[in-house]
């Protein structure tokens, strides 16, 4: 999880933060809704882009872009979220919880 986040100078800072508490409460949320399994994997990039125009600097633009992809297993079937609002996170396990029921009471019996 990223807690905190060190750029080098003339990079973008991120202000997109998880606090670890509150997605570990998260996680502990989705076994009391009844989840075998949960998860929350970060994925993290770092872009640039430069433009040069006969040779010349046009403009150089970094950037950064979090997201987050939440897996809960409940009844033997997987329910999945994935945002870029990684703060948002915590307010999906119910929903995702209840997606991977509805999946699991889909599936043919025997």
């Amino acid at each position: 999880m990223v807690i905190q986040s060190q750029n080098a100078p003339g990079h973008v800072r991120s202000t997109k933060y998880l606090d670890r508490t509150r997605m570990n409460n998260a996680l502990d949320q989705a076994l009391d809704f009844g989840a075998t399994y949960a998860e929350i994997r970060l994925m993290a990039e770092t872009t640039s882009s430069v433009r040069l125009k006969d040779g010349q600097l046009e403009h150089a633009i970094p950037g950064q872009e979090i997201g987050a992809t939440l897996r809960i297993l409940a009844d033997g079937a997987w329910g999945v979220h994935s945002t870029t609002d990684i703060s948002n996170i915590p307010n999906e396990i119910e929903s995702t919880v209840k997606l991977a029921r509805a999946v699991a009471a889909r599936r043919p019996s025997g």
